[in-house]
């Protein structure tokens, strides 16, 4: 007798078919329809085997990924049924003995699911139109894939097509004093998954800019503004527009009116940004003006203030430098964190000043994590000239000319042309889709052959911690190595110029929107393009976070930390009080905003400072925020025999031996960062057991680090606050704390 399901699920009992309701089956019988479903996925290309244990270790690209298990014996039935090989392991996705999970089946591996009333599955359709009939047939497993539905069409991903924010402004946004990849539109994209790409020109009035525009004048790069594929364009225009303000307002705000029209007219949308040295009425102005076409402000104004309006001197020429475009950066990424690209491919080198003994090591977590690691390719910019770049903190020490264009990489990337890498490239993609929407990707590159390529995986068995069911404890010693590590690990996908991964690969290589690729090759290699083709897609949209802005009375009651402010703040190991050698823009004092606070304290891992702040808690929910002023501030390079500063603040370079490259601890190089950890606990201290952390960066302008804080109603809420300031991976400054009521 041919064994068939007609055959094995007839009633024993009664001679009927399957359909005569519940009964029997033989044990015999069902090995041998087994057996001939083995023989099925065999025959289709799949792998047969009698035991778990039987199937291959390792898989080449060619050979078959999918496989049945069907002769397990007692003890190990489960292990009978289908199994794909999914990141480098086989993955069992339906046994023949136990009750099958639909959910997952639809999000790993099928488009649409049939199971019988059991739960089981009786037919699976794949992504790619292929069938997985399991249980009840033979011949089909590996039938050939129908017709894909003309609507799931592959979209083409490029440097060229990426989501764009392009700056248009003048020689601020341009970067002219600068050390190359400093220029705030440099640190503005490392932190962005926007591409960037700028449009000022020194000199320029908001006339200038819109008569590029409409114009098509090329920028110094060779592009129009309409072939940037810009989404958005982020306008400052203020010091050059003097010849119109001096004579009306008007004229300046009429002017600008023109360049939103202009860029509008291009299908950009403008987000509108005040200069820092902007008065009241103009940024009053540009506020009205975004209100009127309904597009955004930035103010970078209020920052200038806040660090006591720029002074020229070592670090300010007149021109923000390195260490003082954050009052253009900083504001506007605040701004840009709420937005996100629909798709966009960024690309990195690895920082030499990053040492991984281990790939695992170039595993990281947010936009700091990867700035710490990777540097971004070069976007368009002025620079400071070879022979001035040692002079970059020492803007106002006599003419410092000649900038030199920096040319935008990725455009190198458009053209064509080579981009050299030393050994590793990070690709980070941010696509119109997730693992669930997207069928199918491909990573296309041009360039050198045997190149290895990474995919970041991240459910990645052997770097994820088992649950406590598993017997894992805070003491586990697996526990201890990863409960704060970067997610996932580094999963080899081949060396050839285009490497395709599946909907099932996906769901271990995707997070939300994002996919992130490595590739190396020892002694460098050269990229020529990059391109991600994915099939099918979309996404549901990120929903805006509406920020708050504080409205209460101060709750901190010794917001500074001179010297003679500590005894008010709980402090462990030794925080360093100082007075900075820029004390001049230093953040205003509380006490008297028209002058800076007079020393800030430096704080390490070890050397931290807490404090206890009085809520009220009452019957609704209320919020606060809780506002930090921090910096990162390594020792000026600078010819101290001019400026006479602070020695233990500077790096002199008239003394003998003392040269750039080697000696300054900020080159086109360093990632100029470190992390400020907040840690707070609703009680009159932090309890042993930790409170809870929040992390953000401090730069080398201060910052207002806001972290917003939600008191609940009583009896859960309480009065008692407290926080505790650190830093653990360096040394940053602390001007300033405050706390305040938020709406």
């Amino acid at each position: 007798m041919l064994m068939t399901s007609e055959t094995v699920f007839r009633d024993h009992v009664v001679e009927g078919d399957p359909s005569s309701g519940e009964h029997d089956v033989k044990k015999s019988e069902v090995r041998e329809l087994l057996k001939n479903i083995a023989l099925g996925v065999s025959a289709g290309g799949g792998v047969a085997a009698q035991a778990a244990s039987d199937l291959p270790v390792s898989v080449e690209p060619n050979d078959p990924r999918t496989a049945i298990v069907w002769g397990e014996g007692e003890g190990d039935e489960a292990l009978n049924g289908i199994w794909n090989y999914i990141a480098d392991k086989w993955v069992q996705i339906h046994s023949f003995t136990g009750v099958y999970d639909q959910s997952s089946a639809q999000e790993t591996v099928y488009a649409a699911v049939f199971a019988d009333r059991y739960g089981n599955l009786v037919v699976g359709v794949r992504h790619d139109g292929s069938i997985y009939i399991p249980k009840l047939s033979v011949g089909t497993i590996n039938a050939d894939p129908v017709e894909p539905d003309e609507q799931s069409e592959w979209s083409t991903l490029s440097v060229a097509n990426s989501d764009t924010v392009v700056v248009v402004g003048d020689s601020y946004s341009a970067g002219i004093f600068n050390l190359q990849d400093k220029a705030y539109i440099s640190n503005l994209s490392a932190m962005s998954p926007f591409r960037f790409r700028n449009f000022s020109l020194g000199g320029d009035s908001a006339l200038d800019m819109q008569h590029r525009i409409i114009n098509k004048t090329a920028y110094v790069d060779g592009t129009v503004f309409t072939g940037t594929s810009a989404k958005y364009a982020v306008v400052a225009t203020y010091t050059n527009d003097v010849d119109f303000r001096d004579v009306d307002l008007n004229y300046y705000l009429e002017n600008l009116r023109r360049l939103v029209e202009v860029i509008q007219a291009a299908g950009v949308e403008p987000i509108l940004c005040s200069e820092f040295p902007a008065s009241a009425d103009t940024v009053s102005g540009i506020r009205q003006i975004s209100r009127e076409y309904g597009i955004e402000f930035i103010d970078c104004q209020t920052l200038n203030r806040e660090i006591g309006t720029l002074d020229v001197g070592p670090f300010h020429q007149g021109h923000p430098g390195t260490r003082t475009n954050g009052v253009f950066w900083l504001p506007i990424l605040e701004h840009l964190r709420q937005l996100k690209p629909d798709n966009s491919i960024k690309i990195y080198r690895k920082r030499d000043e990053f040492t991984a003994s281990d790939m695992s090591e170039l595993l990281y977590t947010g936009e700091v994590g990867r700035y710490r690691r990777f540097k971004e390719l070069s976007v368009s910019h002025y620079r400071l000239n070879d022979s001035n770049k040692e002079r970059f903190e020492q803007l106002d020490a006599g003419d410092i000319d000649s900038p030199v264009f920096v040319d935008d990489e990725y455009m190198r990337l458009e053209n064509g042309e080579a981009v050299t890498f030393d050994d590793f490239a990070l690709i980070e993609a941010t696509l119109d889709g997730t693992a669930k929407t997207i069928e199918a990707l491909r990573l296309i590159v041009s360039g050198s052959t045997g190149v290895s390529v990474y995919v970041r995986d991240w459910l990645d068995i052997d770097a994820a911690i088992p649950g406590k069911k598993q017997g894992t404890l805070p003491t586990t010693p697996e526990y201890l190595e990863k409960w704060d590590q970067p997610r996932g690990a580094w999963r080899d996908v081949g060396s050839g110029l285009e490497i395709e991964l599946l909907q099932a690969d996906l769901v271990h290589s995707m997070n939300k929107d994002c996919i992130q690729f490595l590739l190396y090759k020892s002694g460098g290699f050269d990229l020529h393009d990059v391109e991600i083709s994915y099939k099918g897609g979309g996404k549901n949209k990120s929903a805006e976070q509406l920020r708050l802005h504080v409205s209460g009375e101060e709750l901190v009651g010794t917001q500074t930390v001179a010297t003679s402010d500590l005894a008010a703040w709980t402090q462990t190991g030794s925080p360093n009080t100082l007075t900075p050698i820029d004390v001049y823009n230093a953040p205003c004092n509380p006490l008297d905003i028209n002058n800076p606070v007079s020393e800030v304290c430096e704080i390490t891992a070890t050397d931290t400072l807490s404090q206890t702040v009085v809520l009220a808690a009452g019957a609704a929910e209320k919020r606060y925020i809780l506002t930090v002023w921090a910096r990162y501030f390594p020792s000026a390079y600078l010819d101290n025999s001019i400026y006479g500063l602070d020695p233990a603040q500077v790096i002199d370079s008239s003394e003998g031996g003392v040269d750039f490259d080697t000696h300054s601890l900020i080159t086109q190089d360093t990632a100029d960062v470190r992390t400020l950890v907040v840690e707070y606990s609703h009680a009159d201290s932090l309890p042993a057991t930790g409170g809870v952390r929040v992390s953000d960066f401090a730069a080398l302008c201060w910052r207002g680090v806001e972290i917003p804080i939600t008191l609940l109603p009583e009896p859960l809420g309480r009065d008692d606050f407290t926080f505790k300031l650190s830093c653990p991976d360096g040394v940053i400054q602390i001007a300033k704390v405050s706390m305040r009521e938020a709406k």
